[in-house]
C-alpha cells in the first residue's frame, strides 16, 4: 500500500520540489527518478482493420438502358437465403425478359448468382444468358432451389445484356403471379 501512496503522491511531490527550487540534481545517472515521474497512460488498443470492400461496382449501381423493362433492385430469397443486393424481374405472363447496361469499357469481369426466387413456380426453368456487345459470354440454367454462379469475362465491353427465357408462360393473369428471375450480388470488377 505504501508503494501506491508513493506513486499517487509522486506528481504532487515533484511539483512541490520544483517550486521550491529543489529536485534539481536528484536524478540518477541512469535517467529520471521513477518516484518523481508521472504515470503514463496505457496505450490505446489498435482498432481492428475494416474488411476490404469488393473492388468494382455493383451491377445494380449502373443505369439500366434499352431494356424490355427496368429490373427491380433490392432483396430476394433464392434457395432459402435472402440476397440483399439483387436485380430481379417477374416474368408475368411473358416467356422472356432482358436488361441492358452501359459498361463504358471499364470492367473486366462480371460475377453473380443467377436464380429464381423461392416463390416462383416449382417446375419453371430459366435460361440466363450474358452477352457483351452481342457476343454470348456465358449462360446458366436455373430453377427453384438450384441457383448457379456466373463468372464471365467482360473486358473492353461497351454494352452488357442479360437475357432470361423461361420454359413456360404460366402465370395468374389477375394477380401477375409467375416466376421471378434474379441476379444476386452481381459485381463488376475492374
Amino acid at each position: 500500500m505504501n508503494r501506491w501512496i508513493r506513486i499517487a503522491a509522486a506528481p504532487a511531490l515533484a511539483v512541490a520540489l520544483a517550486s521550491c527550487g529543489g529536485g534539481a540534481g536528484h536524478e540518477s545517472a541512469a535517467g529520471a527518478n521513477p518516484a518523481t515521474e508521472p504515470l503514463a497512460a496505457p496505450a490505446a488498443p489498435k482498432a481492428a482493420a475494416a474488411p476490404a470492400a469488393p473492388k468494382g461496382t455493383a451491377l445494380g449501381d449502373l443505369v439500366s438502358i434499352g431494356s424490355d423493362e427496368l429490373p427491380q433492385r433490392g432483396s430476394i430469397k433464392i434457395d432459402t437465403k435472402v440476397q440483399e443486393n439483387s436485380l430481379f424481374t417477374g416474368f408475368g405472363c411473358r416467356a422472356a425478359a432482358s436488361w441492358e447496361f452501359d459498361l463504358n469499357r471499364e470492367y473486366k469481369k462480371l460475377t453473380a448468382t443467377a436464380g429464381v426466387d423461392d416463390y416462383s413456380y416449382a417446375d419453371d426453368e430459366v435460361n440466363v444468358k450474358v452477352l457483351v456487345d452481342g457476343r454470348d459470354v456465358g449462360q446458366a440454367n436455373v430453377k427453384l432451389g438450384a441457383p448457379q454462379n456466373i463468372d464471365v469475362d467482360v473486358t473492353n465491353g461497351l454494352r452488357l445484356r442479360i437475357e432470361a427465357t423461361r420454359n413456360s408462360g404460366r402465370c395468374v393473369a389477375a394477380t401477375g403471379y409467375s416466376t421471378t428471375v434474379a441476379l444476386a450480388n452481381a459485381n463488376l470488377a475492374k
